[in-house]
């Protein structure tokens, strides 16, 4: 094993299980839903940033 390699041991929890649906991480959304963003780089930084 390596020095920084971590082990992860999940246990699989039925009530932590989110699913995600379309992201819409595209230029034309932006303008179809008045997204408040100058552009996809921007746009895909803050909802990544958000997200996690």
């Amino acid at each position: 094993m390596r020095m920084n390699e971590k082990i992860m041991n999940y246990i699989f929890d039925g009530s932590r299980v989110f699913f995600t649906s379309d992201t819409h991480f595209h230029t034309n959304i932006i303008r179809f839903c008045n997204r408040p963003f100058k552009d996809v780089s921007h746009m895909n930084e803050t909802i990544i940033a958000n997200w996690n």
